[in-house]
């Protein structure tokens, strides 16, 4: 942290919960895995443990850098962001998975730059909503506002298509949003608006109605948009609310080598 910064503490306790819990949930399903056969554990503990170790020290170094920083560099690393998740449409550089053109492949190893565009989202909104204060109640600026920060990551993420990664930004964007000042009026008039988006795009892209249709009725497809849903029904059914123990996990309740 900075020299006479403190620490959060309840932030602090927050992300060690957080990371504890998902390494016990991890550590429960892996095992269940090896007891059943599954030869490929080794390299994927190994990664997981490599990402958690690349996220604590990046904790560490954000921790000891001015907040002031990132108000100033938020632009910067958004436009960057936009650029890393539009290079996935390069053909040398991007690979498409399961219908969706989301991953860059480079030196063998693939990644997603749509990651980098939820913080890039999220330090833009802080910066300019924090930055803005009664002004934020101008229509112009405020909705105005919001809706320009949200217009790049939407267009991208809708051509690729990853509605799950535009709801997280959409969703951490608005709360920015609300918690800077936002007038309920604003508020009301982006969820009218996103409701007749979503009809709209639903109307366009038959399978968003379809992954609709089954988030209600799982049984429609049980191995296809329903899978997980469906899984996380079975998961809960079998293990009751205590769970069926470390490492007991059901076969089909949570398979870590399933790509979501």
């Amino acid at each position: 942290m900075r020299k006479g910064a403190r620490v959060d503490k309840l932030l602090a306790l927050c992300i060690t919960v957080l990371v504890l819990g998902g390494g016990l949930l991890f550590a429960s399903a892996a095992f269940g895995l090896l007891a059943r056969g599954a030869s490929n554990m080794s390299s994927v503990a190994f990664k997981q443990v490599l990402w958690i170790g690349v996220g604590l020290v990046a904790l560490v170094i954000a921790s000891r850098l001015d907040y002031k920083l990132w108000r100033r560099f938020a632009p910067h690393l958004f436009v960057l962001a936009l650029i890393a998740t539009a290079a996935v449409f390069i053909p040398s550089l991007g690979v498409e998975h399961g219908g969706g053109r989301r991953w860059i492949l480079l030196a063998g190893v693939s990644f997603q730059p749509s990651e980098a565009l939820k913080l890039g989202s999220i330090l833009l909104a802080a910066a300019y909503f924090g930055g803005l204060k009664a002004r934020i109640e101008d229509i112009r600026y405020g909705l105005g506002g919001l809706l320009l920060i949200l217009a790049g990551p939407t267009l991208l993420l809708l051509a690729q298509p990853d509605l799950g990664t535009l709801g997280v930004i959409v969703i951490s964007v608005l709360a920015i949003f609300l918690a800077a000042g936002a007038r309920w009026r604003d508020l009301a008039l982006m969820v009218v608006f996103g409701l007749v988006a979503l009809v709209i795009l639903a109307s366009v892209r038959p399978y968003v109605l379809d992954r609709m249709t089954v988030f209600f009725n799982p049984s429609q497809a049980p191995q296809a948009e329903g899978y997980q849903i469906k899984q996380s029904l079975i998961a809960i059914g079998s293990g009751g609310f205590m769970g069926r123990g470390f490492g007991q996990g059901a076969d089909g309740g949570f398979d870590i080598r399933r790509r979501g």
